[in-house]
């Protein structure tokens, strides 16, 4: 199932005291607001409760994201997460490391305004007055059709359609329609790099010379006047 990330300006602070260690505290999510337009197409609302059953992993705080730079994580006791009537509060305590100093400054002097979290959707519904849907990763099922009295047409932003009940929204005389071409040139230009990658041996070189610390001469290719795959 695909991650999702959702960003929101919101309240974070850096606290540093010379006898503490340093703290992270915001919320990463805020419940019953509805969202900025994503995508230039729809906005989403988070209800309370939708991390409650979550909240008892292994769950990390990272910087951007980055799995190579973490901040905290709730297995050491580094990342603190709890819901209140607000949202999803956070509290870090980011290491001594470039990546913590490195957070801690850009949110003390106000460059860094924003939370964000990654999840995976696992049950969601649609307003029953919406004229139109736009929909991405998630399912839609005969359920969400039904209830979506004012439904006029659906809009899914991708390639496909196997994970819409095409026989429900044909029953109400609903189109269906797809973006065959949405991601062609990020899908081609990731084509070109894992072609051009392979030729070159760009992986296999890099974990050589991670290992051996030198740099490792490796037999390359020349793409020119060839064709490959």
């Amino acid at each position: 199932m695909k991650i999702e990330r959702r960003y929101f300006p919101i309240e974070i602070r850096a606290d540093v005291a010379p006898d503490a260690p340093a703290t992270l505290t915001g919320y990463a999510a805020v419940f019953g607001e509805l969202s900025q337009v994503i995508f230039g197409m729809f906005r989403e609302k988070i209800e309370r409760g939708a991390f409650a059953a979550s909240l008892g992993g292994d769950i990390k705080a990272l910087w951007n994201h980055d799995t190579n730079l973490p901040l905290g994580r709730t297995k050491s006791g580094t990342l603190k997460l709890a819901e209140d009537t607000h949202g999803l509060r956070v509290e870090i305590n980011p290491p001594d490391t470039q990546a913590g100093r490195d957070a801690l400054e850009s949110i003390r002097r106000g460059d860094v305004d924003q939370m964000s979290f990654g999840f995976q959707v696992l049950e969601d519904t649609w307003d029953k007055q919406a004229d139109g849907m736009v929909i991405r990763t998630q399912p839609l099922g005969a359920a969400s059709v039904a209830k979506a009295r004012a439904l006029k047409i659906v809009s899914r932003h991708g390639v496909g359609y196997d994970a819409v009940d095409v026989p429900a929204l044909n029953a109400r005389g609903i189109p269906l329609c797809i973006v065959g071409d949405v991601n062609s040139s990020g899908v081609a230009e990731h084509a070109m790099m894992l072609i051009l990658a392979a030729t070159h041996r760009l992986i296999a070189a890099q974990h050589i010379s991670d290992c051996l610390s030198s740099h490792i001469q490796q037999h390359r290719v020349e793409l020119r006047h060839q064709t490959r795959g």
